[in-house]
């Protein structure tokens, strides 16, 4: 029979996780206790509405899409992690490196939406690689709604985005006319 932790070991398990794999989104936490079976998917949603609550992880101050753990989930982590069985603890240790350098390449892509002063929101899109601003892309839209569709896109298609714009600044019709 498989080892089922109870609701209080599922939140410390996911406590556990952040603070050897960093900052991380829900998606991302979701797919590495998913991908080793240690938190079916419904548990992990529950346990990180509880732990969001109860404030023992916040957003992250470099990355609002990220949790990190708060300092209060740093306190009950050490008071508590002992009981986590080891072999959930050796897993999570021996594949935290692994999951970092994944989850890191996919922060390269940083979004945020926020209001502006006339009703609608500004979506902020910027791609960097190796902490090197390499695109940033600010759009103003009629609705937050529609600069978070934006941001999302953005997620899904910026390479695309960041090649199209290149291809047409880098034209050589538009750079002949220019010297001329």
């Amino acid at each position: 029979m498989r080892y089922s932790p109870n609701p209080e070991e599922k939140k410390l398990l996911l406590l556990y996780g952040f603070s050897r794999v960093g900052d991380m989104s829900a998606t991302q936490i979701t797919r590495f206790l998913m991908e080793y079976e240690l938190l079916e998917y419904v548990d992990i949603q529950l346990s990180l509405g509880e732990l969001r609550d109860s404030a023992l992880i916040e957003r992250s101050r470099s990355n609002t899409e990220l949790y990190a753990v708060s300092g209060e989930g740093k306190q009950t982590l050490a008071l508590f992690e002992g009981r986590l069985p080891a072999s959930q603890r050796d897993c999570i240790e021996r594949n935290a490196a692994r999951w970092r350098k994944i989850f890191q390449s996919e922060q390269e892509i940083r979004t945020e939406v926020w209001p502006d002063k006339v009703g609608g929101a500004v979506a902020e899109m910027v791609v960097s690689e190796q902490d090197a601003l390499l695109f940033s892309l600010r759009l103003r839209a009629p609705s937050a709604k529609e600069a978070r569709l934006f941001c999302a896109r953005f997620r899904e298609r910026s390479g695309f985005v960041y090649q199209a714009v290149l291809r047409e600044l880098l034209r050589e019709d538009i750079i002949t006319n220019e010297e001329n």
